[in-house]
């Protein structure tokens, strides 16, 4: 008898911490947050918001591209790539770089992203490379 009265408070137990970690770990895994790229020489520096879509095994980000320039507003540049965890999303962010004050570069595996700025407007690349 102390044995089934000890497993159904263990039981109950368990379920109250589940009931109270479980809103909890939904919080954390939902919370987007934002990458920033490093600064041109002008002041520009591009932004990446990371946003978290679905929990536990089927988790993606999704990233959005955004560009900082002094004094002026921030430009969306829209949707720039799911990924399938956080690693590859820091991969992703860290391979960008400025290869002029107008062109950003990032890459991961085959996909790359080119953000230009022609003729004081902003546009976003995406493309399949083979090249290394």
């Amino acid at each position: 008898m102390n044995a089934a009265i000890r497993s159904r408070r263990i039981f109950i137990l368990t379920a109250i911490l589940s009931l109270i970690a479980l809103p909890i770990a939904w919080y954390y895994f939902t919370q987007d947050y934002t990458v920033p790229g490093k600064e041109n020489e002008r002041g520009d520096f591009i932004e990446f918001k990371v946003s978290d879509v679905g929990f536990g095994a089927s988790n993606s980000f999704t990233l959005t591209a955004y560009v900082h320039q002094p004094d002026e507003p921030p430009v969306k540049l829209g949707p720039v790539a799911g990924f399938g965890n956080r690693q590859m999303v820091a991969m992703f962010t860290d391979s960008g770089k400025w290869l002029d004050d107008s062109h950003y570069r990032a890459r991961i595996a085959d996909f790359q992203v080119d953000i230009r700025n022609k003729n004081g407007v902003w546009e976003m690349n995406k493309q399949r490379v083979t090249e290394p």
